[in-house]
Parts: C-alpha cells; structure tokens; sequence
C-alpha cells in the first residue's frame, strides 16, 4: 500500500510541475489576421516590446476547417493572454469565441499602446 501512496504522489508532484512548466511557455499575445493583413501583424509584432511572447495565425487557414478544427484552433487561441483580432475578418470568421481577453484594432499608430494597456490589465 506504502508503495502505491509513493507511486501516486509521484505522479502528483510530476503533473505538478508539468502544470508549471506549460504555464511558464504560455504565450502572451496572439495576434489573429486575415492573410490581406499579414503586413499589420508582422508591423505590430515589431513594435511590441521583445520580452513579450507573440504569436500570430492566419485566420483564413480556418476556411478550409470543419467545425473540430475550429474548436481546435479557438482552444489555441484561448491558451493567450490577450488575444488581438486584426481589423473586421477574423471575428467573422471566430464568431462568437470567448476568449479570456481580446481587443480588435484596426492597424493604427496607437494599437500597440492599446495591446499593451489590455495585456496589464488582464
């Protein structure tokens, strides 16, 4: 019995740590386009301080998608802090996603002040 209780809370202490790590590697912004904007993303990936984690996806790769491959992606996205939906395209295409905090902009001057400000408050 002593030697089940030392294998269970191995594995505690492993799935902890694991829970940890995966936390740790979480990325910090999301910047979710249409393929038209692709030069918008990579302009505000740029412009956003370097110690940030930023990822981007193309929202278009989900036209082809059937709806587990949505839910995929939308899981993906949710793992963000922030997640920034570039100009009108990628909420039609997302729908009605819940994400734990998302902000549209539109590709001015002021979005990265914007990212920035949400990601603090979140």
């Amino acid at each position: 019995m002593k030697k089940h209780r030392n294998t269970l809370a191995l594995f505690i202490a492993a799935g902890m740590f694991f829970t940890a790590s995966c936390s740790a590697l979480a990325t910090d912004i999301y910047l979710v386009y249409s393929g038209k904007d692709k030069g918008v993303s990579k302009e505000l990936k740029k412009a956003l301080p370097s110690d940030l984690k930023v990822k981007s996806y193309n929202v278009d790769l989900l036209a082809m998608a059937d709806y587990s491959g949505k839910q995929k992606a939308i899981a993906k996205l949710s793992r963000a802090k922030l997640v920034v939906l570039i100009k009108e395209k990628p909420k039609e295409v997302l729908g009605e996603a819940k994400f734990p905090a998302v902000i549209e902009v539109d590709g001015s001057k002021g979005d990265v002040d914007a990212i920035v400000a949400k990601l603090k408050e979140s």
